[in-house]
C-alpha cells in the first residue's frame, strides 16, 4: 500500500515540476523557481522516507533471520547432546545385555550340569 501512495504521489510531483517548468516566464520567475525547489525538495523527502522505511524493513528481517539463526544453533547444540546421551545409553544398554546373557549362559551350563 506504501509503494502505490509513494508511486501516485511521485508520478503527481513529477507532472507538477514539468508543468511548471514549461510555464516559467521571466517576469515570475523567482516564483516559479521557488515552487520548483519545493516540488523537488518535496520529491527527495518521499524518496528519503520510502529509502528509510524499505532500511527499516530490511534491519527487521535481518534482526529475525539472527533470531532464527541463533534458536537453529541452539536446537542443533541440544540435538546434539540428547544423541550424544543416547549413544552412551545404547552402549550401556549393551554392555548390561551382554553382561545379562553371559550370566544367563552360567547359570544355564550350572542348571545343565546339575541335571
Amino acid at each position: 500500500m506504501n509503494r502505490k501512495v509513494y508511486k501516485q504521489d511521485e508520478s503527481c510531483v513529477r507532472t507538477k515540476i514539468i508543468k511548471i517548468a514549461w510555464n516559467m516566464e521571466e517576469d515570475n520567475y523567482s516564483k516559479k523557481e521557488s515552487e520548483f525547489v519545493e516540488l523537488i525538495n518535496r520529491n527527495s523527502l518521499i524518496c528519503t522516507q520510502q529509502k528509510s522505511q524499505l532500511m527499516w524493513k530490511k534491519m527487521e528481517k535481518n534482526l529475525r533471520t539472527q533470531e532464527q539463526n541463533q534458536l537453529i544453533l541452539e536446537t542443533r547444540r541440544r540435538l546434539k547432546a540428547i544423541i550424544t546421551y543416547l549413544r552412551i545409553w545404547k552402549i550401556v544398554v549393551k554392555d548390561s545385555m551382554d553382561y545379562l546373557k553371559q550370566k544367563q549362559q552360567i547359570v544355564s551350563k550350572s542348571i545343565h550340569q546339575c541335571t
